[in-house]
């Protein structure tokens, strides 16, 4: 049964309330990479020690883990947000802009998804179940597995930007992505990975 420490209590229960809710349908493996990300985070917690700890001996992550995070478990509306969206225009052969919005893809502020002449834009949500990638052994991969903040990331990986360059690819192409979070007043938390994966011989 999976549990977790007093202290992240309301991490656990935003937690269930995606495995739960929307995170249920995503693909086998998905939900068995966020389980095993969920019982490292509560195996490691936060980094907080300050001996031996290498990677963030010279930043206090103590005000991070003294804060109740919520986590925006159901998609923002696009409402009201296009003026936080790019507005300036880039210039060039192919160009494709991914919004999200509190951590999740917005297809309203974003152009046309790129999945086509050797390159995928697109989200890691749309793109995961239907399997036409390897995302299984590519999602979680690079991600540092001692990581506090690498685990809890992964354990609430619902979204994120998917970028694939085929083999032997050479178009220049500009992939903007922009993460918008929104102001709801309590401290709030997103968790989008972006997922770069270039092939052999490719030149973007």
């Amino acid at each position: 049964m999976t549990t977790a420490p007093a202290k992240y209590a309301h991490y656990f229960a935003d937690f269930q309330s995606l495995v739960q809710g929307p995170g249920a349908g995503a693909p086998p493996w998905l939900r068995d990479l966020r389980d095993s990300a969920w019982s490292k985070f509560n195996e490691t917690g936060f980094p907080t020690a300050r001996r031996g700890n290498e990677r963030w001996k010279y930043t206090n992550v103590g005000p991070i883990a003294k804060t109740d995070f919520s986590f925006a478990n159901s998609p923002t509306p696009a409402n009201g947000l296009k003026a936080l969206a790019p507005s300036y225009k880039l210039e060039g052969p192919a160009v494709y802009d991914l919004v999200y919005i509190d951590g999740r893809y917005s297809a309203e502020l974003s152009s046309p998804a790129a999945r086509s002449n050797g390159i995928t834009a697109a989200s890691l949500a749309l793109i995961a179940p239907d399997g036409a990638f390897d995302l299984e052994s590519q999602v979680g991969r690079y991600a540092p597995p001692d990581d506090g903040f690498a685990a809890l990331n992964t354990a609430f990986l619902h979204d994120g930007a998917y970028i694939h360059v085929a083999d032997g690819h050479s178009e220049k192409v500009f992939v903007r992505l922009s993460y918008i979070t929104t102001d709801g007043g309590a401290p709030k938390v997103t968790h989008p990975r972006t997922l770069i994966v270039a092939g052999r011989n490719t030149d973007v």
